[in-house]
């Protein structure tokens, strides 16, 4: 069986793509936090979960979508829930501070 070997353009190549893809998932993720926003303001929060636990699953390192969840939670007078999303929404904020502080 023949192995195939790439050189460094291929290489390249693969990671620009594999960039380029992980930008897109992020941009749609925050799109979905910006429709979960719109209906949110609606007082539809039953949807505006939908959209940022849709957001949370295709990027779960924006904190952004966790506290937005919290706030649901809030509205929703589900305090316990929203305990949790904000100190996970924290959890990630430092961790993301740390990692760009390490850089």
């Amino acid at each position: 069986m023949t192995g195939s070997i790439m050189n460094d353009d291929d290489e390249e190549s693969v990671l620009e793509e594999s960039e380029e893809e992980s930008r897109d998932v992020v941009k749609e993720a925050e799109n979905l936090k910006l429709l979960g926003n719109e209906v949110y303001r609606r007082k539809c929060f039953i949807k505006a979960m939908d959209y940022y636990n849709a957001a949370i699953e295709m990027d779960p390192t924006n904190m952004k979508f966790y506290s937005n969840m919290a706030a649901v939670y809030y509205e929703k007078r589900m305090y316990l829930e929203c305990i949790d999303f904000w100190e996970t929404a924290t959890d990630i904020g430092q961790l993301n501070l740390a990692e760009s502080v390490d850089r």
